[in-house]
């Protein structure tokens, strides 16, 4: 209550008091300046608008520029060994190395970015040989020509990926998982076909490609064996394999018989 002079009707002054709450107050309380964000406002009918895709379309921008710094980086080792330096990466991919390290945290998360990379591109063109083909024997010699060849074209790739896998990351070991996951699989369908028990596919899977593997790494020191030599070698030692355990097991497959489609197209196990 406040206390207010007032003049009554006969001259006196008299006392009287007011509710404060009648008072007009002295900070009036602010209009508000804001509106409503009109991208999640809802719209006529109630329902919240979508949003405007940016985010989406800087995430796939920022995707494809460092896939294209991942790919500079395979050309450079290529092209210079494994001791290229990020200026040299940085420069075929024709960006700065500032820009290289908004992609990347530093060169150890390039190269491993770089490592996986190869295995994807490794895996895809031996399973491709391995597919592409219909009688055991082509399988077997398109798939060993088809990493052989690759392995002598690029010779310090290879490298690349045998030092990254001995400093932890195991590009090469991912790729030997990988396609004998694969391998393993067409054998079973292959021995579950023959009325074979397919117990060894997975043995045999991964004896095929410690073959090869090891078999590659010495002979890219050193070639004193032609490619087309080395490839029918391994192709003449696999084929033995398999085929010295179907005799033993009373059976027999003929190299040049193409496999029946759902043979080829099992899935891998």
């Amino acid at each position: 209550m406040l206390g207010v002079a007032d003049t009554s009707a006969y001259g006196c002054r008299v006392s009287r008091t007011l509710p404060t709450d009648r008072l007009p107050s002295s900070n009036p309380a602010p209009v508000s300046t804001l509106t409503a964000d009109p991208a999640s406002a809802p719209d006529a009918a109630g329902a919240e608008r979508l949003p405007d895709g940016r985010s989406h379309r800087w995430n796939e921008h920022r995707e494809q520029r460092r896939a294209a710094i991942v790919a500079a980086g395979v050309r450079a080792v290529d092209e210079y060994g494994i001791e290229v330096g990020v200026h040299q990466i940085a420069r075929s991919a024709h960006v700065s190395r500032t820009v290289l390290y908004r992609y990347f945290r530093d060169k150890d998360d390039l190269t491993q970015a770089m490592a996986a990379s190869l295995s994807n591109e490794i895996v895809e063109l031996i399973v491709t040989a391995l597919e592409a083909e219909d009688t055991p024997g082509q399988m077997i010699l398109a798939t060993v020509t088809a990493i052989a060849e690759w392995v002598e074209a690029h010779p310090r790739l290879y490298h690349f990926l045998r030092v990254r896998s001995s400093s932890g990351s195991q590009p090469l070991e991912n790729i030997e998982a990988s396609v004998a996951a694969k391998l393993a699989g067409l054998l079973n369908a292959i021995l579950s076909w023959l009325g074979a028990e397919p117990v060894i596919s997975q043995i045999a899977a991964h004896a095929i490609v410690g073959l090869v593997e090891n078999t590659l790494t010495w002979w890219v020191i050193d070639q004193t064996v032609p490619r087309d030599e080395l490839c029918t070698t391994l192709y003449e030692f696999i084929w033995d394999a398999i085929s010295g355990y179907l005799a033993r097991a009373g059976l027999s497959l003929d190299l040049a018989m193409p496999l029946p489609d759902e043979v080829r197209n099992s899935e891998t196990t």
